[in-house]
């Protein structure tokens, strides 16, 4: 896995489900669980894009290897 096409995928998809919600034709009732997520994933990226510490469960003690 890439975690960075991964971010970039997420962000897509994101801001199409952001972009259904705005537009009335496109939207649907039953997607409140989508969009929640959505909202949660763009927080979550400005997060730590802008310096947010790590959710404890994506911390990890990572031992540098110098030879």
């Amino acid at each position: 896995m890439d975690p960075n096409e991964t971010l970039k995928r997420l962000r897509a998809i994101v801001r199409d489900i952001q972009a259904d919600r705005d537009d009335p034709a496109g939207y649907n009732a039953t997607t409140t669980r989508e969009d929640e997520a959505a909202d949660l994933v763009q927080a979550l990226d400005a997060w730590l894009c802008s310096g947010g510490f790590l959710p404890d469960a994506w911390r990890t003690k990572r031992r540098l290897h110098v030879k």
